[in-house]
């Protein structure tokens, strides 16, 4: 055999092609690191600012039951946003609130544990659109979180599916977008509201209802909601919250910052 053909086929060996992306991985992780730290700096500004450290019980609770929610649910989305995975910090979002939409709304239809099951083996099923449509007619989302769900699917299914319609139609406007070049249009989505807003209809669903007027504001300077009058929120939720310890929480997002800086 000539060496070129050799070369060639070594060359598409798989250890070949493992070992080439390995290496590319190690350079773009290097290189993305400093922008790694910024971008978990700017999630906890930006959560600190929508849920503040200071204030009564209720908010306090909210604080407590947003970090949990990160912890528990949304270390791998946050992860994917700060190495500017956007494509699949997106589908992995969605993913969450889909799977979590099931479980939350059969906990608040069922009327035993066998019921239960059966209900979530139905509603399982269903996509986070429908599920969306159900939780506004049950009162624990409303009509702004149906908003940003529907954005968040349609975002989800182009990235999925990679439409270069769907994404040219929500980011660029309608212009002509080559299927090549979704990924790297991706890439310029700003993740963080997705985030954010996430962790509140997360925080809805666990609390049974509507948060605080104050929260929606504190939303609204983020420029995450459109502008809504006090009329339009409707009355807040008064089922009690469960209180989490958060330190551990809080914990492991610093860990996470601490590393990526490191």
């Amino acid at each position: 055999m000539c060496s070129y053909a050799k070369d060639q086929r070594d060359a598409t060996e798989i250890v070949s092609l493992v070992r080439r992306a390995v290496d590319g991985m190690k350079s773009e992780l290097e290189q993305s690191l400093p922008k790694v730290g910024q971008r978990l700096g700017r999630f906890e500004s930006t959560f600190d600012h929508t849920f503040p450290r200071v204030g009564g019980r209720r908010e306090g609770e909210e604080r407590g039951m947003a970090e949990a929610l990160t912890w528990a649910l949304l270390q791998i989305p946050l992860y994917l946003y700060a190495i500017e995975l956007n494509g699949a910090a997106i589908m992995e979002l969605h993913g969450v609130l889909e799977r979590f939409a099931a479980r939350e709304t059969t906990k608040f239809l069922e009327a035993s544990k066998k019921k239960g099951q059966v209900l979530y083996s139905i509603l399982g099923r269903q996509s986070l659109s429908i599920l969306a449509l159900l939780l506004v007619k049950l009162g624990m989302w409303d009509k702004e979180d149906l908003k940003f769900v529907e954005h968040l699917t349609t975002l989800r299914n182009g990235t999925a599916h990679k439409n270069p319609r769907v994404i040219s139609n929500i980011l660029l406007g309608g212009s002509k977008l080559s299927y090549l070049d979704i990924d790297a249009t991706l890439s310029k989505v700003d993740v963080l509201p997705l985030l954010i807003r996430s962790i509140q209809i997360l925080n809805k669903l666990v609390r049974g209802g509507q948060p605080t007027l104050k929260v929606k504001a504190r939303t609204r300077d983020l420029g995450l909601l459109p502008n809504v009058t006090q009329a339009s929120l409707g009355t807040t939720d008064t089922i009690e919250a469960r209180t989490y310890s958060t330190k551990s929480k809080i914990d492991a997002l610093q860990s996470l910052h601490r590393k990526s800086a490191g």
